[in-house]
């Protein structure tokens, strides 16, 4: 039966106003950083050895805390007072709340979807795993002040998030992943600017205590897959941080002076590229430190 005309145009408009609606999604999730809530909520499996150690800190969690800004594998909030930051996940769409809806075959049947999901779900496990070890291990490492990756019911709270378009949300503390970190300067720009003033001692006070806090690091037998890039390091009241908590993994092999020396010479080369550009008196002094026992 062929469709009348005044139906035509029904259905026609329809289309027009769906399109109109997915092109202002686009435009306002675009203005928002890319943030959406949904990003962050997931019906993932969850390994039970995630389950939070440590008191919940709930002074810190009572504040609000506004969209700072995204990493590769995290949505950032900063906290009311500027001393803490609140990360989040960001979930593929196949991991996120009725994420089936989304290529629903594909995922099953399309050998390059199905090796896309696999990559996906091994990435959330190494990075959940690293998340934890960041609290376990290496909170003065890290300024990680605690985290919560497996669902629990006696938190019974909210957070409070704003985002850059500054819509508030209220998200139960119980049923989200989620990392609390001391908020730090990031480490290389406040090297620059330290180089820049020829505050000296500055300089290699932050180039030693960096070196220190890989050692300790490895010293514990972890290793960092990732290298040194602009935001993995921050600097925290004098001394250096990890930002990036992401890829840690055990690795016995960096306990040895041999292994501790090859982990930082691997992290540091972009360090010790930059000091070569800026500062070739710094430079040198860095390659001395390299020298040191380990």
């Amino acid at each position: 039966m062929l469709l009348k005309s005044s139906h035509v145009a029904i259905l026609g408009s329809v289309l027009l106003f769906t399109l109109f609606l997915v092109k202002i999604d686009r435009y306002f999730l675009k203005k928002n950083s890319g943030f959406c809530l949904h990003y962050i909520l997931s019906d993932a499996p969850c390994d039970p050895q995630w389950k939070t150690e440590g008191p919940f800190p709930r002074e810190i969690l009572e504040q609000p805390f506004s969209y700072l800004g995204k990493g590769s594998q995290t949505y950032v909030f900063e906290s009311q007072d500027g001393k803490y930051v609140l990360k989040f996940y960001k979930f593929p769409s196949h991991m996120r709340k009725i994420g089936w809806l989304k290529h629903p075959f594909a995922y099953h049947m399309d050998g390059k979807r199905a090796s896309i999901k696999k990559h996906n779900l091994d990435r959330f496990h190494l990075s959940f795993n690293s998340y934890f070890l960041s609290q376990k291990e290496l909170q003065n490492e890290t300024g990680v002040v605690y985290v919560h990756l497996y669902p629990s019911d006696n938190l019974r709270t909210s957070l409070h998030l704003i985002d850059k378009l500054g819509m508030h949300y209220e998200v139960p503390a119980d049923h989200m992943g989620f990392i609390v970190q001391r908020k730090a300067a990031s480490l290389l720009p406040t090297l620059q600017q330290a180089i820049t003033q020829k505050d000296e001692h500055l300089c290699k006070q932050m180039i030693n205590n960096l070196l220190q806090v890989i050692t300790s690091r490895c010293h514990k037998g972890i290793s960092d897959l990732d290298a040194m890039h602009h935001n993995n390091y921050g600097w925290l009241e004098g001394r250096a941080i990890h930002i990036d908590v992401g890829r840690f993994v055990y690795d016995a092999s960096v306990k040895t002076p041999e292994g501790c020396q090859k982990e930082i010479v691997r992290i540091t080369q972009s360090l010790s590229d930059f000091l070569a550009k800026e500062s070739p008196e710094l430079h040198q002094y860095f390659l001395t430190q390299l020298q040191h026992d380990i």
